[in-house]
């Protein structure tokens, strides 16, 4: 009978089946006691396997590996837990570093803007929740209070307390009210309340809503008077306290939840700065940083227009200049040399880390606030002027305007050799220093306001570069140039003066009747008719081609922002300017008006002084106020000045005007023979009266001169506006020569300084 194999009763063993051996081998099991003995081959070497040494080894590999993956993954997996937990022990962000603005100071080195240190402090965003917010910033308004540490109160131009009123106007209220708090404007029949969301035209209903609804603020979760100095506040104080902190939060908000600090108070001292270092942990988000407070020397003033001031940065120039590195909460320069050397001044911000504790305590990782990038400081800029001559043209104009009639001046004393500008003096002026004060001075704040809207005095209005004037008699040597280098009268041909002249018509007079006058006589005595005759041998074309020579109606060059070009009288000036179709023709009668520096000539007291000075070296040169600029290391990187440009006249024709021109000083008959017959030093002068209205005060003086006359240094040019001849000014020019010639200097003690200026 065959077995069946299927059968649990049938078993093949090796006696019955020598085969069965072979088949059996590469079995994992075996079915006897002496498995040892009958297991196969492959069992064999893995029960020796599992009692080697190399188990041990591979085991440790295994362990480890997966350690190290565990550790990878958890890195990846739980980084944003990790992050959100750093920020709540410590954080670190960045702050920036403002850099100290350059100084600016007169031609010896004497500063006239500089910066003073001045310690601030910032508040930065340390992750608190409301409550624990406002206990916080209570208890840091307590140690400032105790400390008489004034701290940012921006929420008092709007709502201020003891009593609740409002501290603006109604329409600027609601303006507020809705673009910053973000309230709605209520229709006529909405009932408003302190806890709505909308407008409110009662102060105490605004004052529950800010400290009750939007701030949340508790006094009773607030902590109590720190110190034993602190004086008790009442509890409005110490809300109203807490919410001009949280209202300065909420003003720039953006930026605050972005990491960057806050200013919240200046002008910190030293012991005060070292406690709250010393309790970081106390004062959170609190941080302490250098700052630079522009600051202008007393002296500056007499040079606001030069000088200018600085301002915060708006929109318009941020977007100019936010490529350059500028940040939204800039101080830039708004006028004068603090504008036109902006990029020299302004130095480069650096960069540090900072570290703030948050509610977790000291758990948080924080980074060295050593590292970072430094500030370079802005460049120095060294001016042309002379203070001791500027503040006598200061001087002198603020007194003749102030004893007479007249309502402004201005002045330009240059030297001809290089064009610099030894003083410019321009009055009504303003103080800069106002613009620096006005966020904490009530005074300075009004100051500034009339500044910037009085339009009758216009005090910040540079006379000298940004107000045309008729030159007047001024222009009188021009038109001698003009006579000579173009062959219709010679230095001595003579031309008769009869007191009047009748052209188209009108008859033109003249202050006398001089008879015959040659060139130099005629300047001299400044005779009308002479003039009026020259110009009509001329014809306007020449006149107009030598008044542009020497830089009449036409732009200087001077490296300060806001200079006018002015206009000469000629055919397309007045076709451009005349409304009427019959008023756009030249006729003869202007080229008559136009010889004795009157019609459409029309030039600032810069360009005559510039022109002074071509007449006196037969040369005009680039008018600058910028000495030079050196970098904070020292390196010399900018000097002021331009190309010389040649009037183009005849030494020999130059000669006979200058001639003219110092006969008006050092003859007796001379309107200016008076103050310098016996002066050490030769002056070339020529006065001009002109009209420029229809009453009989409507006349500007002007006068224009330079000395040596044999070896010219310096030429002065100025103005005074209303109810003055040029005559009346010359001794103006003469308190100027004494003080160029025999001033003496000296230079200021200046204790307000520290010890090394920034």
């Amino acid at each position: 009978m065959k077995n069946n194999p299927f059968s649990n009763n049938t078993r093949e063993t090796e006696t019955d089946n020598p085969d069965l051996t072979e088949k059996r081998k590469g079995v994992l099991y075996t079915s006897d006691a002496a498995a040892e003995q009958k297991a196969p081959v492959f069992s064999k070497r893995l029960l020796s396997f599992l009692r080697s040494r190399y188990l041990f080894l591979i085991v440790l590999v295994l362990v480890a590996g997966s350690m190290i993956f565990t550790q990878t993954a958890s890195l990846q997996i739980t980084s944003r837990v990790r992050a959100v937990v750093g920020s709540e022990a410590g954080t670190s962000r960045q702050l920036t570093v403002y850099a100290p603005r350059g100084i600016i100071t007169d031609r010896f080195g004497t500063p006239l803007a500089y910066n003073i240190e001045s310690r601030v402090l910032y508040l930065a965003n340390a992750d608190l929740e409301s409550d624990e917010l406002n206990s916080r910033l209570a208890d840091l308004s307590m140690f400032l209070r105790e400390r008489n540490i004034a701290f940012d109160r921006t929420l008092s131009d709007y709502l201020a307390i003891s009593p609740i009123r409002f501290t603006a106007d109604m329409k600027d209220v609601i303006y507020w009210q809705k673009n910053t708090l973000g309230l709605k404007e209520p229709s006529p029949k909405t009932r408003v309340a302190y806890d709505d969301e909308y407008v409110k035209t009662d102060p105490e209903m605004l004052f529950r809503y800010l400290r009750d609804i939007r701030f949340k603020i508790d006094i009773d979760r607030l902590p109590g008077v720190q110190g034993p100095n602190a004086k008790p506040l009442a509890p409005s104080e110490t809300e109203y306290d807490v919410m001009s902190l949280r209202y300065r939060i909420l003003a720039d908000e953006w930026a605050y939840r972005n990491g960057t600090p806050l200013r919240i108070a200046e002008g910190i001292d030293e012991e005060t700065i070292h406690l709250i270092e010393e309790q970081n942990f106390r004062f959170m988000g609190l941080l302490t940083g250098l700052e630079y407070r522009r600051t202008y020397a007393p002296e500056a003033v007499n040079l606001a227009h030069v000088m200018g001031y600085v301002g915060a940065i708006d929109s318009e120039e941020y977007e100019s200049l936010k490529n350059l590195g500028y940040l939204p909460d800039a101080v830039v320069g708004k006028a004068g040399v603090e504008s036109s050397a902006e990029r020299y001044l302004s130095g480069q911000n650096g960069m540090r880390p900072y570290n703030i504790w948050t509610t977790a305590g000291q758990e948080g990782s924080f980074v060295p606030e050593t590292i970072g990038s430094k500030p370079v400081a802005g460049s120095h800029v060294r001016l042309t002027i002379d203070p001791d001559l500027q503040a006598r043209a200061m001087e002198l104009i603020k007194e003749r305007v102030d004893s007479t009639v007249s309502t402004s001046g201005a002045m330009v004393v240059m030297d001809v050799r290089n064009g610099d500008i030894l003083a410019m003096a321009s009055y009504p002026s303003y103080d800069m220093r106002d613009f620096l004060l006005m966020e904490t001075d009530e005074e300075a704040a009004e100051r500034v306001e009339r500044y910037l809207t009085d339009n009758v005095e216009k005090p910040m209005l540079n006379r000298t570069m940004m107000e045309n004037y008729a030159p007047g008699s001024c222009f009188k040597p021009c038109m001698s140039t003009a006579g000579l280098e173009s062959g219709v009268i010679t230095p001595y041909s003579t031309i008769q003066c009869t007191g009047y002249i009748d052209v188209d018509g009108l008859r033109f007079r003249c202050l006398g009747s001089h008879g015959w006058l040659n060139l130099p006589n005629a300047l001299r005595a400044s005779c009308n008719s002479y003039y009026y005759k020259l110009g009509l041998m001329l014809g306007i074309d020449r006149i107009d081609e030598w008044a542009k020579r020497y830089g009449l109606g036409e732009y200087s060059g001077i490296d300060l922002p806001g200079e006018i070009a002015g206009m000469r009288s000629n055919p397309e000036n007045k076709r451009l300017t005349r409304v009427d179709e019959g008023d756009k023709i030249w006729n003869p009668a202007d080229t008559v008006q136009s010889s004795i520096g009157q019609f459409d000539h029309s030039f600032t007291v810069l360009q005559l002084a510039r022109y002074t000075g071509g007449l006196a070296t037969g040369l005009l040169e680039t008018p600058h106020v910028i000495k030079d600029i050196t970098t904070y290391d020292g390196t010399r990187i900018y000097a002021g000045g331009g190309v010389k440009q040649p009037v183009g006249a005849a030494e020999e024709a130059l000669a006979v005007i200058r001639t003219g021109m110092v006969s008006v000083c050092h003859t007796p008959s001379g309107s200016g023979y008076r103050y310098f017959k016996d002066f050490p030093y030769k002056v070339a002068l020529k006065t001009g009266t002109a009209e420029f209205g229809t009453s009989s005060i409507d006349t500007n003086g002007l006068t224009i001169s330079y000395s040596p006359a044999d070896s010219p240094e310096i030429a002065i040019a100025n103005v005074v506006n209303g109810d003055s001849g040029g005559s009346l000014i010359i001794d103006m020019h003469y308190e100027m020569y004494k003080e160029y010639f025999f001033g003496e200097r000296e230079i200021p003690v200046r204790e307000d300084l520290p010890p090394s200026v920034h």
